[in-house]
């Protein structure tokens, strides 16, 4: 797995789910749909509430 943070933009701690915003469209404008299973793997953007962070998560499959 690989795990990416858009850190272009600094979000503070209340707006962290603006940054899940930003990472939803960056997918979408890259014709990427989160959770979609490919034969590579799937990319999901996540929003842990816990931690208050957002990420990109890439799972690539075993072959």
């Amino acid at each position: 797995m690989a795990s990416l943070i858009n850190c272009d933009v600094n979000f503070d701690e209340t707006h962290e789910i603006e940054r899940k915003a930003l990472h939803d469209s960056t997918l979408s404008v890259n014709g990427i749909t989160p959770e979609k299973e490919y034969d590579w793997g799937k990319v999901e953007s996540d929003y842990d509430k816990r931690s208050n962070l957002s990420s990109i998560n890439v799972y690539y499959s075993v072959l």
